[in-house]
């Protein structure tokens, strides 16, 4: 059986406080469900699911995407700390544990690679009462090259979702093993 390690992270009272002021703006965005929804949306890069999510879900559903965390917390990268890593994570799994308390709806994005990791989120979320929606972006490689290239080109702070999606579903998987 292989080793686990476990980290300690010490935080102030007004560090925590700021973590807790940033995961409360994604929170408060999810619209409280009798049934909530969990919308995934998957695609490859530059496909477009920032823009579908943002057209479709920017109202009415809590946001877990560790690069918008990220972005919020180092305010577009100008106050980047060692502890960053460790905050978006702190601040991702206050997201979702809240957003589930209180029963509110949620979104994420990834590319979907993996079926297992994908799997186990859909059938916990459905478990704990959620109503799972998959939602899968389509682009031509030539069309998303285009976009992504356009994105570089307007200085667009982006971080994709091909970076982010093994803290996103980790945190799900965590909560859902503990609950």
């Amino acid at each position: 059986m292989a080793e686990e390690n476990y980290g300690v992270v010490k935080l102030d009272g007004d560090e925590y406080l700021r973590l807790a002021k940033i995961a409360d703006s994604f929170v408060q965005k999810g619209k409280v469900e009798e049934k909530p929804n969990l919308i995934i949306i998957m695609g490859g890069i530059a496909s477009g699911k920032s823009t579908v999510r943002k057209q479709s879900y920017d109202d009415g559903y809590a946001l877990i995407d560790f690069g918008a965390i990220y972005l919020t917390l180092t305010e577009n990268r100008k106050n980047q700390s060692e502890k960053d890593a460790v905050y978006c994570r702190i601040i991702g799994e206050m997201i979702l544990t809240t957003a589930i308390s209180q029963k509110r709806n949620v979104v994420i994005e990834i590319i979907g690679d993996e079926a297992e990791p994908l799997d186990t989120i859909i059938k916990g979320m459905e478990r704990i009462g959620y109503k799972p929606s998959i939602m899968h972006i389509f682009a031509e490689i030539p069309q998303a090259y285009e976009r992504h290239i356009k994105q570089v080109n307007d200085g667009r702070d982006d971080i994709s979702s091909a970076d982010t999606q093994e803290a996103t579903m980790q945190t799900f998987i965590d909560y859902l093993n503990k609950n």
